[in-house]
Formats: C-alpha cells, structure tokens, sequence
C-alpha cells in the first residue's frame, strides 16, 4: 500500500475480534491458535471497552506452570488484575505519522504491543505497532526525498529524520516474535563479514538449524505453544553465543542461522554440538517426534575462507544442504560441510 504525509490510520488494514470478559479464559487462547497473524484481542465489559491483551502477554502469561489449566476455566475478567493490559487508543483520523510518534513515546515493555483503534463510537480495531513504523518509515523516506528536491539539505529536519529512521532501522532488523535479528539483517551481516573475511583472509563460519517435526509440534500443542518454543530456543541460542560478532537470526519460520566469523569448520561444529546439548536439556515434550520423545534441532555448518572464486550464497547454500543431509538422517544431528561445493566433505554426529 502506497503512503503519503496526508495518510490517516484509516487507510490501514485493522484485525476485528472482540470478547467479553465475562466468557471464559479458554475463548482467547482459541482465538489466537485459529489466526496466527492476530497481534490482540479487543475486551469488553457489558460492550465497553476494558483494554487490550496481546498475543506475547498473554502467551508469557500462559506459559508459566499450570497458568493454562489453571486459568483456562475461568472468566477473562479474573485476568485483568494478573496481567498487562493495553489501552493506548488512537483514533482512526490521526495521522501515521503522529500515531507513530505517540507510539515510540510509550514505556519500553509496551513499545511493541498492539494498538487500539477507534473506529466510531463503541467500535475499535487492533493494528500491529510494527506493521505501523514499517509504514511511517516509508514515510519517512518520502519526506526526505521530497524536502531534498524541495529545499536542498535542511539540516535540522534531516537530523530528526535520522534520529527516527535510526530507530525503526533498529526495530526493522528484529524478527517481532523472537527479538533476534531478521533474514535481511542476516544476509547485510554475512555480506560484510564475507568482504572483511576476504580481505583479512580469514574464514567465515555458518550454522543453520531447523526444529525437527515443528509442524507436527504446532499441530499437536497449538500455535500458542509453537510461538513460545521458537521464542525458547532462539533465547537459548542467544545465550550460547560465544563472541560479539557471532549473528544469530531466525532464517525462515522454523530455521535459525548464525554468523561466525574468524571461525573455521571445526570451532563451528564444536559450537553446534552445544547448541544441540543445550536444546536436549530444555526437555521440551514432543510426543509426534520421530527421533526423540523432546524438542530436537537438525543442524547445518559450513566454514569457508572468502575469495574472489566463491560467495556468501555458495557458503548459505553448502549449509543448507548440510541441513537437508540432517534431516534425512532422521533430525537430532549435525552434519558439516567443509570447503566449496565443488569440493565438500560431509561428516555427522547424532547428538546424544
């Protein structure tokens, strides 16, 4: 959809779904695992609005022990004085611009709930605050191209667009659900790398992981359950990393991918092995596993010393098959893949 300075909320998609507080607890968790994509659900009281509860509150609340048998029976209004819920309105006539900025001067754990908006009396939508600053950022950009045909270079006003731009950068290079980098912030960090690498003449390590039977996991336990195992295991990930400059991203719906420079084949096998242990001692139940009654990972690696004859999508894809070779292993393993892929050597290791 195509933006301007005079755009409104208005013109933008909004997600529909209210529910009393008087139903119970078990109506929201239902509703989230039918629509993946719902960033909140709109409460009301007797159709007067209470709040907003989002999908990552109401999931961290539900992941505590028993939270979900315990609470699923009950009424929603029990919830209200457990958890945190949002009632930051805006109306459907502000601004995108204005709505962003009102936006970004929210208290930091709130930043990246949902939004409520008020579309008439008595009726309100939910937008997804990221889905908003991806538009102000666009924008943005056309502000700037405009004022520098307009007037040239107006110093201060560039600066408070850089400022802003600065931040929704930040937010832009984030995967919303798991707070890691993104893929495209992924593939602008293995291209630097891959040219420092090249002219340091140092290698260039890469791991990428997929969680086994993941699908079958959010069939079985429901997309609730699913979001909060990848939110799991990329903090785990995360937690592992060794040095300042090792990346990690989620690659695509269930995948991971880590960065590493100056490592070779070796210290990236040593570090995915970890990465295997520390997922094992999760001890995550899943029971339509076919290589383990837990949450397991299959894991590529790929280490190569940057050159003028190969690239960062000749690494990405040497890992990717390493991969693949995991998964038809039967998952729970690690296999690696040295050199280019004119010239690859394949081992594996199934972890214990």
């Amino acid at each position: 959809m195509s933006v301007n300075l005079n755009s409104t909320i208005e013109e933008l998609d909004f997600y529909f779904f209210n529910v009393e507080v008087s139903e119970l607890v078990v109506e929201i968790t239902n509703a989230f695992n039918s629509n993946s994509q719902l960033p909140g659900i709109i409460l009301l009281e007797k159709n007067q609005l209470v709040g907003l509860i989002s999908r990552t509150s109401f999931l961290e609340y539900m992941s505590r022990p028993y939270s979900l048998e315990i609470a699923g029976k009950r009424p929603i209004k029990s919830l209200l004085n457990l958890m945190k819920i949002q009632k930051f309105i805006i109306p459907k006539n502000m601004s995108i611009i204005e709505a962003a900025k009102k936006s970004l001067k929210r208290s930091p754990d709130s930043i990246n709930e949902p939004i409520i908006i008020e579309i008439a009396p008595q009726k309100y939508g939910v937008i997804d605050a990221h889905e908003l600053l991806v538009y102000q950022a666009q924008i943005h950009e056309y502000t700037c191209e405009l004022l520098t045909q307009m007037y040239g270079q107006l110093e201060s006003v560039n600066k408070e667009l850089k400022v802003a731009n600065q931040k929704l950068e930040n937010l832009s290079r984030l995967d919303s659900l798991t707070q890691v980098a993104n893929r495209r912030s992924f593939n602008q960090y293995l291209q630097a790398e891959w040219k420092r690498g090249k002219q340091q003449k140092k290698p260039l390590g890469i791991i990428i992981c997929s969680i086994d039977y993941f699908t079958e996991y959010n069939n079985k336990y429901g997309t609730l359950s699913g979001d909060f195992c990848l939110q799991v295991i990329a903090e785990t990930i995360k937690n592992s990393l060794e040095k300042n400059e090792d990346l990690l991203a989620r690659y695509d719906g269930a995948k991971f991918a880590i960065a590493m420079p100056n490592a070779n084949a070796i210290e990236a096998s040593i570090f995915a092995e970890n990465i295997l242990n520390q997922v094992t001692k999760l001890a995550i139940e899943n029971s339509q596993s076919q290589i383990s009654n837990l949450l397991s990972l299959s894991v590529g690696v790929a280490s190569i010393l940057p050159t003028e004859n190969n690239s960062p999508k000749q690494l990405t894809n040497a890992a990717v098959n390493a991969l693949d070779r995991a998964k038809q292993q039967g998952g729970n393993c690690k296999v690696i893949c040295n050199s280019s892929e004119s010239d690859r050597q394949i081992t594996s290791n199934r972890s214990d």
